[in-house]
């Protein structure tokens, strides 16, 4: 049970230094490149519409992949928390407002599927007593991070750093993610 709670805690932590990291800090990077400098709010809005569209077939997939035998919930985690990671990293190469649009897509499209089968799988892995208060706990930690990790990221100098610290947190929530235990189909405890 302890190694469960921190592993998860762990993964809460970098799952959310990740996201926040990344939504509070992108339109930043947009502007040192030069990207979003003579965009409109035609296409500021139309592009945050097709970024957020993609997160419903992100959380589509992750419910198909829980389904699929041997993957299950852990794998599941570990493929869409790993491609979240790498998008990120994989943004630092932007150069056009297309290629940002499509490495956000992409990045919130994988995010989605993370979430979507890491906050169904938190629940199944405890035990009934301890269920709600381990889920409460999971999400303070979640919270707190996404508390701290803006204060760390705002120190770093350039912006391409801190879509690598972002990344790096999403590839710590992958690492976690590989010593949980998958909850198809049976009882953990």
């Amino acid at each position: 049970m302890t190694r469960l709670t921190i592993l998860t805690w762990i993964c809460y932590a970098a799952d959310y230094w990740g996201f926040v990291i990344a939504g509070n800090f992108l339109p930043k990077f947009l502007a040192d490149r030069g990207a979003a400098a003579n965009e409109s709010t035609y296409d500021t809005y139309r592009n945050y519409i097709i970024i957020a569209v993609v997160g419903v077939p992100g959380v589509i997939l992750g419910a198909a992949l829980i389904e699929i035998p041997r993957f299950g919930r852990k794998w599941a985690m570990v493929f869409s928390s790993a491609s979240m990671g790498a998008s990120l990293f994989l943004y630092a190469t932007i150069t056009t407002p297309a290629a940002s649009v499509g490495f956000n897509a992409m990045e919130y499209f994988f995010q989605s599927t993370f979430n979507a089968v890491f906050y169904g799988w938190t629940p199944e892995a405890f035990p009934a007593a301890v269920r709600g208060s381990a889920c409460g706990l999971a999400s303070f930690w979640g919270r707190l991070s996404s508390i701290i990790t803006p204060l760390i990221a705002a120190c770093i100098e350039g912006s391409t750093g801190v879509l690598y610290l972002a990344g790096g947190g999403v590839f710590l929530c992958t690492l976690t993610a590989l010593f949980l235990p998958d909850t198809r189909d049976r009882e953990i405890f």
